[in-house]
């Protein structure tokens, strides 16, 4: 056990083993030397990293007990993880992950970088807050994308694009202050709204695993791949919408939009229009109740 533990410079700095500290200070401003806690272990207090190199975790590290979490930040760096973290909160610069990881907070998660994986494919990454909100600030997946990625809890992706090879798991409301793209092998919403200040393009088959509302306050909605599930999807507000694959899904409704244009077979139980200047189907349309 350290009570207390003081990094003020070094080039790098090594926990071999698993830590227990009591007050862990990084106070050196220009230190550029890596830290690296190979076996995880434990921090009790609030911790900033100020390094603008790596900051390594492997294994669980907790940032405070289990009872009383603290938070931890490293933005001038790099954060690499293969493991566990658990903390009250974080704001991390760019996040590689090494191994699979899974971070757990009591409140909100900020990345204020990308997001990548350290071999393109290779690696799940999960995020756990509650109720509180994660923030992606920049890209996920641009460089080298995970292979997959769930978010439980609310995320704001002010990124523009999030990027897996294998899937996407969202199950809370996706928020951004500008456009998204999400592109992956499977796209899973299991989120009862979206909602955009700019368009949304979903680049890969869109699964629903709950009624789902899309808001876009400006521009334009595409889906690439079909669309299914047996649950309702609302386009809630949109400019142009356009859906090259086909759709299935238990009540489709339009409730305000421009042009929506299916490219494919569309097969719904129930298909309302509120208000839209344009729907074209270019092939069959199959619906039990149909509604303008």
């Amino acid at each position: 056990k350290i009570y207390d533990f003081t990094l003020t410079k070094a080039n790098s700095t090594t926990f071999a083993k698993a830590v227990d500290i009591t007050t862990f200070a990084d106070d050196a401003t220009e230190h550029t030397g890596t830290i690296t806690f190979a076996a995880g272990g434990t921090i009790q207090n609030d911790v900033t990293f100020n390094t603008n190199n790596i900051v390594s975790f492997t294994g669980t590290m907790n940032i405070g007990t289990a009872s009383s979490r603290k938070n931890l930040t490293h933005t001038a760096g790099n954060t690499a993880i293969n493991g566990t973290l658990n903390a009250a909160t974080t704001q991390l610069g760019n996040l590689t992950l090494t191994g699979d990881t899974t971070i757990t907070t009591s409140g909100t998660q900020t990345y204020n970088g990308t997001i990548n994986d350290a071999t393109a494919g290779a690696h799940t990454l999960i995020l756990n807050s509650g109720t509180s909100q994660i923030t992606f600030a920049s890209s996920v997946g641009q460089t080298a994308a995970p292979k997959v990625l769930t978010v439980n809890g609310p995320v704001a992706i002010n990124g523009a694009a999030v990027t897996t090879t294998d899937e996407q798991n969202y199950n809370a409301a996706i928020t951004s202050t500008g456009a998204i793209t999400l592109k992956s092998a499977a796209l899973n919403l299991n989120c009862s709204t979206v909602t955009t200040a700019g368009a949304q393009t979903y680049d890969g088959p869109v699964n629903l695993l709950s009624d789902t509302s899309l808001t876009l306050n400006t521009g334009d909605l595409l889906l690439k791949s079909p669309l299914a599930g047996a649950h309702k999807f609302t386009i809630a507000k949109t400019n142009d919408a356009a859906f090259a694959g086909s759709v299935s899904v238990t009540h489709f409704e339009i409730t305000l939009a421009n042009d929506t244009q299916f490219a494919n077979p569309v097969v719904v139980t129930n298909f309302a229009i509120t208000s839209a200047n344009d729907t074209h189907f270019a092939e069959t349309l199959t619906v039990d109740s149909f509604s303008i």
